[in-house]
C-alpha cells in the first residue's frame, strides 16, 4: 500500500541568500512554496515541515518569504513544525527526511484529512518546496 502521494514540487533559487550581499527578501522561497501550492490542488494543508534552525536569516527570509504567498492559496505561515529539535540538522538529507517524516505522519492517522507543506533550502541559495498528501489512513494491514 501507498503510505503517500507526492502532488506537487517547486524548485528555485533564493537570489538574496545567507552568503549574498544584499538582504534577504524571502522572493525564492515564497515564489516556491506559492508554486508547490497552485500545482498541487492540495485540499488543505495541515502543517509545514521545514528546516528552521533557528539561524537569524532563515527566520527572516520565512516571515519574508510568507508575506508573498497570495492571500487565496490555503497556507498558514504559523502552522509549521522543524525537524532540527528532534533529529537535528541533517543538510542536504532535509528534504526528503521531511516527506518520509510526513508519510509516516500519515500511517499513524496524522493530519489525515489534510496534506503537509514540505520546504526546505542550502546556504547558497537552493530552495525546494513540496505538497504531499497522506490520508486517508493507509495503515499497513496485518492478517
Amino acid at each position: 500500500p501507498s503510505i503517500g502521494q507526492l502532488l506537487s514540487v517547486a524548485v528555485g533559487h533564493e537570489p538574496h541568500h545567507a552568503r549574498a550581499e544584499t538582504p534577504c527578501t524571502g522572493e525564492g522561497l515564497g515564489a516556491l512554496i506559492s508554486e508547490a501550492l497552485r500545482a498541487s490542488g492540495t485540499r488543505g494543508i495541515a502543517t509545514a515541515l521545514c528546516d528552521l534552525d533557528g539561524e537569524r536569516y532563515r527566520d527572516r527570509e520565512y516571515t519574508w518569504a510568507t508575506q508573498r504567498i497570495p492571500p487565496g492559496l490555503p497556507f498558514d505561515p504559523t502552522r509549521y513544525e522543524t525537524l532540527v529539535p528532534s533529529i537535528g540538522t541533517v543538510g542536504g538529507a532535509t528534504a526528503i527526511v521531511a516527506l518520509a517524516t510526513a508519510a509516516c505522519w500519515g500511517t499513524r492517522g496524522h493530519h489525515s484529512e489534510s496534506d503537509i507543506l514540505t520546504w526546505a533550502g542550502s546556504e547558497l541559495g537552493l530552495r525546494g518546496a513540496a505538497v504531499l498528501r497522506t490520508g486517508p489512513d493507509r495503515r499497513w494491514s496485518t492478517p
